[in-house]
């Protein structure tokens, strides 16, 4: 049974910061679906480019019978368009994802480098049923302090609306699924990997307003998962932000995607010193009450030495010299202790005589 829904600031008060590059690219799925009435006859390309710091440049399509058009976030260079999109079938637009990973220093290697991911996958904008709705105000979703809510609305084949949400992390957000000790993927997310996968799901969410399928979602996922893996080795995460567009934008029962519950569907990893914060965690989320472990507030303190973050985590290790034990652990104890008097019941002669 999964853990319920915490959201006070008490559980994890470190609050997630989104860097510009971000809030560029949290545009994307708003802003791109302003263009729509370009698809209603289009044929084209959705051309995402990178800078070699990783930035957004633009957003280029070419639909047929129209003038070429580009769409630039404020304060970038424009794209020409792409000429390919004229062979496109008829009533199908192909979004044509060129994206180059930007400077960075990959697993194994010294220098940095960069990658490029392209892939093509048909849309189809008659299927289009689902509106997004970002909220970039922090909150705290089982112990995890995410910085973006996707609002989804969707409406079903009977006309029903469905309604969920998708949970963004950012820079300084506890990742359950990261490694300690791991030169990339702590459990404090960092700036690369934010906005690695802020632009990730933005361009999932991005092919799902434009009428992507289940199947050109996976994809578009699988054409990324090298990336991730070589520059930033988040793949659980990467897997969950998936999960979630999937379950809540395309599927009819899911509301929303508990980060604990994503991971108890993976199978069980070996134990380690580096996936122990894992562990702890998974235990305070089955008890009810799911909290980053010290591993996470140790992190934080360690990448920004700031009083605010200091002091939180001098709270967090005072509770447990003290005594004064997480909700989670005394949970676990009376768990214990009630199956141990149930096991007794069942085993002692006078009962099992009495029955």
């Amino acid at each position: 049974m999964d853990g319920p829904v915490v959201t006070t600031d008490e559980v994890n008060p470190i609050k997630p910061v989104l860097g510009t590059k971000e809030i560029s690219l949290l545009k994307l799925p708003q802003e791109f679906s302003e263009y729509n009435f370009e698809w209603k006859v289009a044929k084209g390309y959705l051309d995402i480019k990178w800078t070699e710091s990783g930035c957004l440049v633009s957003i280029c399509c070419t639909p047929r019978r129209l003038p070429a058009c580009t769409v630039s976030l404020p304060g970038t260079p424009q794209n020409s368009a792409v000429e390919e999109s004229m062979t496109a079938p008829s009533s199908i637009v192909t979004l044509l994802l060129l994206v180059s990973s930007g400077a960075g220093t990959a697993y194994g290697e010294t220098d940095p480098t960069s990658q490029t991911v392209t892939v093509k996958v048909p849309t189809d904008k008659r299927k289009v049923d689902v509106t997004f709705h970002l909220d970039t105000n922090p909150v705290v979703r089982w112990g995890i302090n995410f910085a973006v809510t996707v609002g989804v609305f969707k409406v079903e084949d009977d006309g029903e609306g469905h309604m969920g949400n998708i949970y963004m992390p950012a820079t300084r957000s506890y990742d359950p699924a990261g490694r300690t000790g791991d030169p990339h993927a702590s459990e404090r997310i960092g700036d690369s990997c934010s906005c690695a996968q802020t632009f990730i799901t933005a361009v999932e969410l991005v092919a799902v307003r434009n009428g992507v399928d289940g199947d050109g979602l996976a994809k578009i996922q699988k054409a990324f998962r090298p990336l991730i893996d070589r520059y930033h080795g988040r793949s659980g995460l990467f897997e969950y932000m998936f999960r979630q567009i999937v379950s809540v934008s395309l599927e009819k029962s899911q509301n929303e995607v508990p980060y604990g519950a994503f991971l108890k569907s993976l199978p069980a990893e070996p134990k380690s010193d580096a996936n122990e914060h894992t562990r702890l965690y998974m235990t305070s989320y089955d008890a009810g009450n799911p909290t980053p472990p010290l591993h996470f507030f140790r992190k934080v303190v360690a990448k920004e030495s700031a009083p605010a973050f200091a002091k939180v985590l001098a709270q967090k290790e005072s509770s447990l010299e003290e005594g004064h034990f997480p909700t989670f652990i005394v949970a676990t104890i009376i768990a214990l202790v009630v199956s141990i008097l149930v096991m007794n019941h069942f085993t002692d002669p006078e009962t099992q005589g009495a029955a």
